[in-house]
């Protein structure tokens, strides 16, 4: 094997054996559609969408906000509190 040509093949191989696992093993902790478990990037990535999905997902109830708006609104409400009980 080249070093100067290291494929995804090889490195399914190597993190195989590494970790003693059979070489049939297939994971299933891919997500993303292929990040692999070393690809922090990925993940992140993955991450961040499930995050940005989630707060443009409109709330339940029939108020017409997104759970972003709703959480918003909450710690603004919860930082008055505090900011109005730390002046007394």
């Amino acid at each position: 094997m080249d070093f100067n040509d290291i494929t995804n093949e090889h490195l399914n191989i190597v993190s195989k054996e590494l970790f003693g696992l059979d070489k049939n093993y297939d994971d299933n902790f891919n997500f993303k559609g292929g990040c692999r478990w070393y690809e922090v990037w990925c993940h992140a990535s993955w991450l961040v969408d499930v995050i940005v999905t989630w707060w443009n997902t409109d709330a339940p109830g029939d108020g017409g906000m997104t759970n972003g708006q709703v959480l918003t609104g909450f710690v603004g409400l919860i930082s008055t509190a505090l900011a109005i009980i730390s002046s007394l």
